[in-house]
This record gives C-alpha cells, sequence and structure tokens, in this order.
C-alpha cells in the first residue's frame, strides 16, 4: 500500500505547490517571454518544476527509510536544482550547467558507485574503471540535456519524463528498491505538474525542471535493475528516452555541419518540424505521446526478453518518424494541414458547442445513467453476497463520479483529463482485481452506459486530449506488470473501456451547461 502512497502524496504535493511557485515566480519576474525561437505567446511564469521537485522530495522523505545512499542523491540533485532556478531566473552559459551537471555526476559516480559496467569482447580497451567512468559522465550530461533540449512544446517534456519513469519503474518492479520507489515519486510529481502545463500551459517547467527530470531518469536508468555486464546495460536505458536522444543527436551533428556551437539553440528541433508543418500545439503533442508510447512498449518487451531486433525496431521507427516529417515538408504538406485546421477545427468548435448547450437530453442521460448503474451494482451484489469482494468498491466509483459531475469541478482540459483518467483507471483497477462475478457485473454497467449514450458518444468521440495516450502507456506497463493469460487481460482493458469515453461525454455536457466558454479549450 505504501507504494501508491508514495506515488499519491507526491502527485498532491505537486499539484498544491504549482500554483504557489507559479505565483512566486511572477513576483520574482521569473518570466519565459516569446522570441522568434519559441512557440507560445504570451508571457509564462517558470518554475513550474519546483512543483514536481516538492512532490518528489516530500513524498520519498514521509514514505523511504532515509539513508545514506538517498543523501548522496539528495546532493547530486541539490547541484541541479541550484544551477536550474539560477539559469531560470538570471541566464546561465551552457558551459556553467555542464560544470554544475558534472558536479553531480561525481557525487553519483564516485559516491553511490552508480556507473556502467560491460565488458564487450572485441573492444578490450573499453574494459577499464576509467573509460566506465567518463562514458558516465558522458551519458549523465547526454540525458540531461536532451530533456532539457525537447521542452519546446506544452506537455511535452513532463509527457515523455512521465512513461520514462513509468517504463523504469516497470523495470525496478521485481526488486521493490529505491529506484522503484522514487520512480513512482516522481510519477506523481510529473502529473501533478501536467495539470497546469497541458496545451494552453499556465505554467512552464523551466529549466529547473527540465534539467532535474533528465538527470534523474539518467541516475535511475543506471541503476542495479539493468547491470549485466554487457552491451544490454547500455542499450536497455537508451530505449527509455531514445526520443529525446534522437533529437539531440540530430542537434548535434547538424550544428557541426553547419560550423556552429553544438550548444547553441534553434528552432529546428523535431517538434518545431511538426509545428512548422501547420500542426496545432496539440496534435504535435498527440503525436510525440504516441511515438512515446510505442517505444516504451519496445523497451518494456525488451527488458523481459532481451532480443537485438527490439532495439533496430526502436531506431527503424524513429528513422521513418523522421523521414515521415521530410517527407511531407517536401510535399507542401503544411499549408493543406494549415487550411483544414483553420476551417474545420472552427466548425467543428461551434458546432460542439451549440449541441451541448441547447441539448438537456444529453446532460440527464450523463446523470440517469450514473444513478441507474450504482443502483444496479448495488442491488445485484446485495442479492449474491458478493459485495464484500468488488460490489462496494464498485458503487463508491459510481457515487464519487455522480458526485463530482452534481457539483461540478471539471471547466479545463486538465481536470478534464484527470477526472477521467481517475474513473478510467479506479474501474480498471476495480475490473482487474475482480473475479468473475465482479467483472460481469462492471461490464453490464459498462455496456449499459454506452448503449443509452451512445447518440452523444458518437458525437463526442471528435474530441480528443492529447494525454489520453497516457491511458494505454499505463495499460502497457500494467500489462507487462501482470501475470495473466493474455485473454484474461484483454476482457480485463475491454471492460474498464466501456467506461472511458461515455464518462468523458458526461463531463463534457457538464462543463457546456455551467461554462460552455469553457469548453472551446477543450475543443
Amino acid at each position: 500500500m505504501n507504494n501508491l502512497n508514495i506515488l499519491l502524496f507526491s502527485f498532491l504535493v505537486s499539484t498544491l505547490t504549482v500554483p504557489l511557485f507559479t505565483d512566486m515566480a511572477v513576483r520574482l519576474g521569473i518570466i519565459d517571454i516569446p522570441d522568434e525561437r519559441k512557440i507560445h505567446s504570451g508571457h509564462t511564469p517558470r518554475l513550474g518544476g519546483m512543483g514536481i521537485i516538492s512532490g518528489v522530495f516530500i513524498s520519498v522523505l514521509v514514505f523511504c527509510k532515509p539513508d545514506l545512499e538517498y543523501l548522496y542523491l539528495a546532493l547530486a540533485n541539490f547541484f541541479i536544482i541550484f544551477i536550474g532556478v539560477y539559469d531560470d531566473s538570471r541566464g546561465a552559459s551552457p558551459i556553467l550547467k555542464l560544470l554544475f551537471q558534472v558536479l553531480a555526476a561525481t557525487v553519483v559516480i564516485f559516491f553511490m558507485g552508480v556507473r556502467f559496467e560491460f565488458s564487450v569482447p572485441w573492444l578490450t580497451w573499453l574494459n577499464n574503471d576509467i573509460v566506465m567512468i567518463l562514458l558516465t559522465y558522458f551519458w549523465i550530461a547526454l540525458v540531461t540535456n536532451a530533456v532539457n533540449l525537447i521542452d519546446g512544446v506544452d506537455g511535452l517534456a513532463g509527457g515523455i519524463s512521465f512513461m520514462a519513469f513509468g517504463s523504469l519503474m516497470v523495470a525496478s518492479f521485481a526488486d521493490k528498491n529505491m529506484n522503484y520507489m522514487i520512480s513512482l515519486a516522481f510519477l506523481g510529481g510529473i502529473l501533478g505538474f501536467l495539470r497546469y502545463n497541458l496545451p494552453k500551459a499556465s505554467v512552464f517547467m523551466g529549466d529547473t525542471g527540465s534539467l532535474f527530470l533528465g538527470f534523474n531518469i539518467a541516475v535511475i536508468s543506471l541503476s542495479s535493475s539493468f547491470k549485466t555486464n554487457t552491451i544490454m546495460s547500455v542499450l536497455m536505458p537508451t530505449l527509455f528516452i531514445l526520443i529525446p536522444l534522437f533529437d539531440t543527436f540530430l542537434a548535434i551533428i547538424r550544428r557541426l555541419l553547419r560550423f556552429q556551437n553544438p550548444m547553441k539553440a534553434d528552432r529546428e528541433h523535431l517538434h518545431h518540424k511538426l509545428l512548422d508543418l501547420n500542426l496545432s500545439a496539440g496534435q504535435t503533442l498527440m503525436i510525440f505521446y504516441a511515438l512515446s508510447i510505442i517505444l516504451s512498449a519496445v523497451a518494456l518487451i525488451f527488458f523481459r526478453d532481451q532480443k537485438l531486433y527490439m532495439v533496430l525496431l526502436a531506431v527503424v521507427i524513429l528513422y521513418l518518424f523522421l523521414l515521415m516529417i521530410k517527407l511531407l515538408n517536401f510535399a507542401d504538406i503544411g499549408k493543406l494541414i494549415g487550411d483544414i485546421n483553420s476551417r474545420m477545427l472552427q466548425e467543428r468548435r461551434l458546432a460542439c458547442i451549440a449541441q451541448m448547450k441547447s441539448s438537456a437530453l444529453g446532460l440527464k442521460i450523463s446523470i440517469g445513467v450514473l444513478f441507474f448503474c450504482a443502483f444496479f451494482s448495488m442491488f445485484f451484489f446485495y442479492r449474491t453476497g458478493a459485495y464484500h469482494r468488488i460490489g462496494l468498491m464498485a458503487v463508491l466509483l459510481f457515487c464519487i463520479i455522480f458526485s463530482v459531475l452534481l457539483v461540478y469541478r471539471v471547466n479545463s482540459v486538465g481536470e478534464l483529463f484527470f477526472s477521467c483518467t481517475g474513473a478510467y483507471w479506479l474501474f480498471f483497477a476495480a475490473a482487474f482485481f475482480a473475479e468473475k462475478d465482479g467483472l460481469a457485473v462492471l461490464g453490464i454497467c459498462g455496456t449499459v452506459i454506452t448503449v443509452l449514450m451512445f447518440p452523444r458518444v458518437f458525437r463526442m468521440t471528435r474530441i480528443f486530449v492529447p494525454f489520453d495516450l497516457l491511458n494505454f502507456f499505463m495499460v502497457i506497463a500494467t500489462g507487462v506488470l501482470s501475470k495473466r493469460g493474455i485473454w484474461d487481460y484483454v476482457t480485463v482493458i475491454a471492460v474498464s473501456l466501456l467506461f472511458y469515453i461515455p464518462f468523458k461525454t458526461a463531463f463534457m455536457y457538464i462543463i457546456a451547461h455551467k461554462k460552455p466558454e469553457g469548453i472551446k479549450d477543450i475543443i
């Protein structure tokens, strides 16, 4: 139970502290001002990453037994946080940032003993401690800056880091060691921050957050969970963050070929290329999330069965992604995408808002179906005597969501996502741990909801929040951890998915009736 507590507590602390650091950034003038390289409009406060840091540090302090290894990692992170805050507030040169990264890496390498340990038979010069230490310095600096470089679209660095820490959590699940607990804390902290960082973001994580995330991904990925004394110990952590590493590699090669400083910022990263095709920030985010989910699945499969073809598959996927961007630019698809987005999205937005404002039926169905399913669940489990296994949980979940709909606490993209995701995963947990009777009842309730709301669901499925993709990533992670048979697992997923879109539709109708202008950002 402590495993879940550390994630939930980190999420709560991050959710509560991000607004505090946002206000602090405004008062201190730590504001991100748009320029020709940045894509956001308006002045946006930084220091949102301090919310992630607060969630991680406080939850680890509360739920983990402190030892020397934790203290050394905290000391290393102090250097990273210091230079991050300094860079956000006053600006730091690339050399100064690299110096502090080296200091943090020194603590990790020489005090914690975290480093690469592998041997290559045909390259004997690699098989010595000095080369391993230098390679570890290079790895930590590379990953730390790779996450920093990809932080160019609202929610991008946080979302990819979430999937990286999720993969690291799954990989260290069997050991239940320090890396497992810290990964859980990071998952909660990132989710709490992303509530405010979805397009259009109200706060940025800044270099404070991106350097902190990148550094810890680099360190935890070198943990004992994957140490094998073979080249696999290098390939394994690389797969978790292949997108930012790939983007950083391309950026360095591109600048060197132009005889430019490799550390000089430009506007030619992969996310910039997609935005230049006239894709919106949300569409770009969905593309990167989908790609990250695929690569995370490849990495988790590789972790379970280390076959080199999985690494080659990941490289081919990224190559095809890059080739797609090149071909789309060559074919001038950007103009077509721009025309479609400008005309079709506006028409869809107006039509959905008008229909939801005028349709009282959708609102009544949203509330009535939930009430019916709660009553049906309670009655069925009372008659069968199976309520002690899963019935009370099912009834409680229906009542929670019913209460949320009645009091109306959802009025933004972020809140919509977290409400729907929370509902989906609560029902997923209920279905996952249910026996056949409980699974049947949840399946019947989900089917009733879907059928009764089908006309509304059919119209609303066009509305897609980018972070819906995180559900599929978490399903993949749960599948790797689960020992169930494939068909049992598919049944659980199918039952829980019956609830997701209907519940999101219900939330949308509530928003449209209570605050119709709030629907615009969602659509």
